[in-house]
């Protein structure tokens, strides 16, 4: 594998042209295209973001209207706790994991 470092300016176009030396061999190669250029960071306040989260329908407004909650019942809440497919006692699944001492 013959590898080549190139510099070269994209233009606004975003069109890239180069040519490639000689010792280059015709045939498929690999094109890695990294910027010299800095990326600037963007330093966004706490109400843009809390703007961004809302406009994303992600923020959890304190100020939410909670009225149409329902809690729980203790049935809901016990099922919550149960696996999602049937287990071994945890003692069995030791058992099964380390053997018997």
């Amino acid at each position: 594998m013959v590898a080549v470092r190139l510099t070269a300016i994209l233009g606004q176009d975003r069109k890239l042209t180069i040519e490639l030396p000689p010792e280059i061999p015709p045939g498929p190669v690999e094109l890695v295209v990294r910027s010299q250029i800095e990326q600037a960071t963007v330093e966004l306040t706490y109400e843009q973001v809390r703007e961004q989260l809302r406009q994303a329908g992600i923020l959890a407004e304190p100020d939410a209207d909670v009225s149409n909650i329902v809690p729980l019942s203790d049935e809901e809440i016990l099922e919550l706790g149960r696996p999602l497919f049937p287990t071994k006692p945890s003692h069995e699944q030791i058992i099964e994991d380390r053997g018997e001492w």
